[in-house]
């Protein structure tokens, strides 16, 4: 993201900009290991939130909400993650999936590593 101040975290993994309902979502995904995923969800947060001021005042907003995605990489999801999901209306199957993919890739990692 360009941003009229230089921010030092201005890459999200997924940016949603609603210019008509004045609202953005920063979302970010990580897959880290289950005894980090909390960690993980409150670094993303605070990570984001210089960014997320600056597109509040770069594009008048009115919101701007920073959304990890965290799933670890045994498949476990944290109900943050579920709330998040709801709440900008993704249907439970798409986070089948993106578990389903996690899972996938984990198996994957350990399959080479044992080769």
């Amino acid at each position: 993201m360009i941003t009229d101040r230089r921010v030092v975290h201005n890459k999200p993994d997924i940016l949603v900009l609603d210019q008509l309902e004045k609202r953005a979502y920063i979302i970010d995904i990580a897959v880290p290991s289950d005894e980090n995923a909390q960690k993980t969800r409150g670094e993303k947060i605070r990570k984001y939130q210089e960014l997320s001021f600056e597109l509040k005042e770069m594009y008048g907003l009115n919101t701007v909400r920073v959304l990890p995605i965290v799933i670890t990489v045994n498949g476990l999801i944290l109900k943050s993650v579920v709330e998040i999901c709801r709440s900008i209306d993704l249907v439970d199957e798409v986070l089948k999936r993106m578990q389903k993919s996690v899972l996938l890739d984990t198996a994957r990692i350990v399959r080479k590593f044992i080769k």
